[in-house]
Formats: C-alpha cells, structure tokens, sequence
C-alpha cells in the first residue's frame, strides 16, 4: 500500500496518507477538510553500508576476503 503525499486546494496544508486501493476516493484535508491534490514525490533508497569497524581487516562488506568477490575494489 503506498504512501501518497497531498496538498489541500482550501488552506495549503500537506499531509501523508496511506492509500489503500487505486480507486479509494481523494483524500481530504485533515485540517479543514476541504480538497486536495496528490504532489509528485520522489522515491529514495539508500544502501546500507558495513562500518570498518564491524569488518575485519582485509575483507570487503560482503565478509569475503578483498577482491574475491568484486566489492571493495577502488
């Protein structure tokens, strides 16, 4: 179920709402209830990295030794 972002047409408010079907009708405003619209939001990932300090000396982040795997090259 994604997590769309909104923008009331009435009082400007912006707010998240978890949109459970595509044919759920438009969320309205929790502040004022009046209209709203859906904003374009941007997706972000972030990998996660392995700390020097949780890797042992001479192996990459997959655990593997340095240049056995491809990672950790550089």
């Amino acid at each position: 179920m994604p997590i769309y972002e909104f923008r009331c047409k009435s009082c400007g408010n912006e707010f998240e709402n978890l949109v459970r079907s595509s044919k759920e009708q438009a969320a309205r405003c929790p502040a004022c209830g009046g209209p709203t619209t859906r904003k374009i939001s941007v997706f972000s990932a972030q990998a996660a990295q392995a700390s020097e300090a949780s890797t042992p000396a001479g192996h990459c982040g997959c655990g593997k030794r340095m240049g056995s795997c491809g990672m950790g090259q550089g």
